[in-house]
This record gives structure tokens, sequence and C-alpha cells, in this order.
């Protein structure tokens, strides 16, 4: 028949027998041996099996007695890995260390509060998808960094929660590791922004020095002399685009206009038929260019009183004047109409 309590003496006598471990840390060892038989008594009786098994999983007496050798006793205690956790072994007490739990929890915590802090500013994003006009580099930086944030809770909470079990102090080690990532939430907040916007900034400009400057778009004119085309230059927020014009036949671009960067960006662009003009729309104006005299002229659609006012983030597009239709009714001069008006009006170039 199966003795336990003779299991367990002749366990602890092969442990002694190795000479590597004292006395205090082999009885912390068996109190663990017994917590886990424990549980397997409570659904019936304990076999040799069962016994077996949570031998095992504390370790086998040689693995233990290697481990224990490689382990310096200070007076910071002893730490050994045990099923994959750490413990600390100080004063005849075992304990979970409390420096890596609170640890774990605080990295849980931080990845929680940076989540929702990222997932609320993708939501309002979405709710205003003209602020994502351009290539949304922006959008997407911040979409990796609410992933890496929810991979940190989900790392950070589940593990600290599993050690923080048997701690006797649940509510200090929770509070000393909730405090500090409230505390220091501006801090990694503002350092994963930092990151989302540097990250696409910097590689923009690595970009643009080998490839070019990304070109949005472009537009041929009738006669096949000349582009029209607009450049979104890197920026920490998107849009930034620069409104050019190239001759083909001499390879020659000369930029127009630049808009407000992170709010305007561009629509269409018009030529006229023969070739002289070139419209570019964009949300709160209409830059017009002579092709070749390079005579611009700049006609606001509204809106500009709230970009200015607020640094260009967070625009009321709902005030800016919206084109219907685009006309060149004779040559030197383009005729635009508003929605809502009968009426175009009508832009001589060589009257400027």
């Amino acid at each position: 028949m199966f003795d336990l309590n003779d299991a367990i003496k002749n366990w602890r006598r092969n442990i002694e027998e190795g000479g590597k471990i004292g006395c205090e840390d082999i009885d912390e060892l068996e109190s663990h041996l017994w917590d886990e038989l424990d549980q397997v008594a409570k659904m019936g009786r304990v076999t040799e099996e069962d016994f077996s098994k949570a031998v095992d999983k504390l370790g086998d007496v040689s693995r233990l007695n290697e481990e224990f050798s490689k382990v310096h006793i200070e007076d910071s205690g002893l730490v050994e890995i045990i099923e994959g956790e750490v413990l600390a072994m100080s004063s005849g007490k075992t304990f979970r260390s409390d420096r890596f739990i609170t640890v774990l929890l605080f990295i849980g915590f931080c990845g929680i509060i940076g989540w929702f802090g990222s997932t609320c500013w993708m939501v309002q994003g979405w709710m205003r998808p003209r602020h994502w006009a351009s290539p949304p580099i922006a959008l997407l930086f911040i979409v990796i960094f609410s992933l890496l944030s929810l991979v940190f809770a989900l790392i950070g909470i589940p593990w600290g929660l599993r050690l923080l079990r048997r701690s006797e102090r649940k509510m200090k080690l929770v509070i000393r590791s909730l405090i500090p990532a409230v505390i220091l939430s501006p801090v990694y907040i503002f350092l994963g922004i930092a990151i989302i916007f540097s990250t696409p900034w910097c590689g923009g400009w690595v970009k643009a020095a080998f490839v070019g400057h990304n070109i949005v778009q472009s537009q041929l004119s009738p006669d096949g002399k000349f582009e029209a085309y607009v450049i979104d230059k890197p920026s920490f927020d998107p849009p930034n685009h620069h409104l050019y014009i190239r001759r083909n036949d001499v390879n020659f671009s000369k930029e127009i206009a630049k808009l407000p960067e992170d709010v305007d960006f561009i629509q269409k662009i018009y030529w006229s038929p023969d070739s002289e003009i070139v419209v570019f729309q964009s949300w709160f104006s209409l830059i017009a260019a002579d092709a070749s005299a390079y005579r611009i002229v700049k006609i606001p659609l509204g809106g500009e009183e709230h970009w200015r006012k607020n640094g260009t983030f967070w625009i009321d597009y709902n005030d800016v004047e919206r084109i219907a239709t685009i006309e060149f009714p004779k040559p030197g001069a383009f005729s635009y109409r508003l929605e809502g008006s009968p009426q175009f009006k009508t832009v001589k170039m060589d009257s400027l």
C-alpha cells in the first residue's frame, strides 16, 4: 500500500543527502508539496501517481539541488524558479517576489491606460474622417500603439494576478503598481504619441531622400506640356500638401502653394482646354495658376477662422462653402459656382 507520509520522508531525505539546500528551504519546499497534494486530497485519496505528479511540478531532486547550488543566499533572500513563478525565500518564509509582482501589475495597468487612451483617440479620429484625409499613417501607428498597449495589459495583468494569489499583501501591491501607472500615464502616453508621430515623419524624410516625395494627385494638361501635381511631404500629423506645376519639355517644376498643414488637402485638379490655367480645389480654397507666367490667385471658401483659432486641429468643415462646378468660359479666365447658388463667378487671370 502507498504511504504518503513515508513517500514524503523519503523525498525529503533524498534532498537532504544532496547537501545543497538548507533545512529551512527544504521545509518551504515540503510546504509547497503539501499544498499541491491538498488540492488532490479534496477530490479523493492521494495515490502514488498523484504524488509523483506533485513532485515533478516542483522538480526532481537532482534538478532542485543543481538549481539551488547556483543561487547565492544574501540578506535579501533566496530566489528560485519553481513552476515558472518567482519565489523569494527569506527568514524561513516563502512568498512571491513583491517587486516582481509590482512590476508586472504596473506594466499591465500602463497597458490598460494606454489602450483606453489610444482607442478613444482612434474613435474620435473615425468620427472626424476628414481629419485623416491624407494616407492615414498617423492612424495606422495609433492602431499599432493601441495593440502594443493591449499586449502589455494581457501579459502584465494575468501574470501579475496569478502570482498575487498567494501573496499576503494583495491590496498593497495593487496600490503600489496602480498609483505610479496613473501618475506616470501622461509621460508614457506622450512618449507613445511622440513615437506615433515621429516614426512616420522620420521614415517619410528618409524615403523622400532616396525615392522622392509622395505624389498624391497628378493631372496632365490637355496638350501634355504641363503636369499639375500634389506632393504630401512628411509631417507629424498629415496631410501636408504642396502644389506644383511641372513643365515637361524642360523638366522644370515650380511650387505654387502650400496648404495649411493637418487640415487642408486637395480634392480635384482642373485644366483649361488650352492648357493655360490650372485650378487646384481644396477643402478651404480654390488656387488657380497661370501655367506659363505662374500668376496665382487664391479664393477662400471659408473655415479659416477655425483652424487659425485652434492651431489647425479638429476643423468644422460644415462652415466651408462647397464648389458645385468649375468651368473655363474663355481663354485666360475660369468660372466657379458654389452649391446652392445659380450664378457663376468669373476670375480673369490677366487682371490680377
